[in-house]
């Protein structure tokens, strides 16, 4: 009997090992997601008003039982710019605003002529708070806007963007929820465009800068291979300089050196189309591929 017992105690201690280490996976998991960018999963559970900020970054606060920011709902793509991943939600109220304030200034969202209107949703305490909050952040930054109120419902707000009110807290709050990752992915689409663009336009540079840097690495170098050991390897070569906007040359790329001359076969590819970079011993190319 008392072996019996110690087998069933080994295996409850097995089985708690087990399920405790699969939540630490999990919770491990989903803190990693957040900070690659995931979106912050929706609180409707502890839900207790919302507070709408009306400007050229036009949001909506929603704050939880414990006088935090659950989410932000983004109704444009300038709040998103502004406020997306910036590590907002979570906080309370008097550590949320000052944030918010900050990052809307650093887009420039105040240097337009467009008003600034709170707009509360039913809960005056709570929204006189947030008000107190932002007034004073515009007296610290100076920030010379006047901020006016308004009053409005979950229902109007749905009925002003053309969604459906269904008469329940949690449907309707994931409705704005749904629009609002819309607006992100609209706005995330169109960065990696205009990225792109931008990206198309300063090729030619981009190609200059990792000749360039070629350059200074073999300034005393007077001869190496292309298949060289020692050498460097082009495709780790930033080409923009901006590590917040990377630009790699691919691995069909390759250079040698020859009497303190580089030779060099620069290839990127932007969204499959490709561009080719050809330095026969100076910073003069051609856009074609090199001879081998």
């Amino acid at each position: 009997m008392e072996k019996r017992t110690k087998i069933i105690v080994f295996i409850c201690m097995g089985f708690i090992i087990v399920i405790g280490i699969i939540l630490s996976f999990y919770f491990l998991f989903k803190n990693i997601m957040l900070e690659l960018g995931d979106h912050v999963e929706l609180d409707t559970e502890n839900y207790l008003t919302a507070i709408e900020v009306e400007g050229t970054a036009n949001f909506i606060l929603l704050v939880n039982k414990n006088y935090k920011i659950s989410n932000i709902i983004y109704l444009n793509k300038k709040s998103v710019e502004s406020l997306y991943h910036k590590k907002i939600e979570g906080k309370k109220i008097e550590k949320a605003i000052p944030s918010i304030v900050e990052n809307l200034k650093n887009s420039k969202v105040f240097d337009d002529d467009q008003s600034i209107i709170l707009i509360d949703y039913g809960n005056q305490g709570i929204f006189s708070k947030v008000e107190e909050e932002f007034n004073k952040q515009f007296v610290i930054y100076g920030i010379s806007k006047e901020i006016t109120t308004d009053l409005n419902t979950i229902q109007n707000k749905l009925d002003q963007l053309n969604l459906e009110f269904n008469n329940n807290q949690e449907k309707d709050l994931q409705s704005l929820y749904y629009h609002s990752l819309d607006i992100i992915s609209k706005s995330r689409e169109d960065k990696d465009f205009n990225m792109d663009q931008e990206r198309k336009e300063n090729i030619d540079q981009y190609a200059l800068n990792v000749y360039n840097k070629l350059l200074t690495y073999s300034s005393s170098i007077s001869n190496q291979t292309k298949d060289d050991l020692n050498g460097i390897d082009i495709t780790t070569i930033n080409a923009t300089g901006d590590y917040e906007n990377e630009q790699y040359a691919t691995k069909k790329s390759w250079y040698y050196i020859k009497d303190y001359k580089v030779y060099a076969y620069l290839n990127f590819s932007i969204h499959g189309k490709s561009y080719d970079y050809c330095f026969l011993g100076s910073n003069q190319y051609t856009k074609d591929v090199c001879p081998s």
